[in-house]
């Protein structure tokens, strides 16, 4: 996928994020939650980690300590998220990004 589509793909989730703001939080795995207004993307790993970009954005996360993993098993999704103050996390989830979406569309926190 070209640096364009992944752009283009991180700024339709983006939107869809914002738009989906019928919950006021999202529950992503490991019984954790996060403010929907918090969330800035939501990625389907396996897609975006082809670009050298989200790899890098990803290491430097990682070295950064912002990653928070709440996968049991194999992280299939992360969340972007920014506080108020700032401040940015990453969580890694074991849920498809689709089905996180889902759950923020149909207001259920299962």
């Amino acid at each position: 996928m070209s640096h364009k589509g992944l752009l283009a793909l991180a700024t339709c989730a983006l939107n869809l994020a914002r738009e989906m703001s019928v919950l006021m939080y999202l529950h992503l795995g490991k019984n954790v939650v996060v403010k929907k207004s918090d969330i800035v993307s939501v990625c389907d790993l396996d897609n975006t980690s082809f670009s050298h970009i989200t790899r890098a954005y990803l290491a430097s996360a990682e070295r950064s300590g912002e990653v928070i993993n709440v996968s049991e098993d194999l992280p299939k999704s992360f969340v972007v998220c920014s506080d108020k103050e700032g401040r940015q996390r990453l969580y890694l989830s074991q849920l498809a990004s689709s089905t996180l979406l889902k759950r923020a569309e149909t207001m259920s926190l299962e």
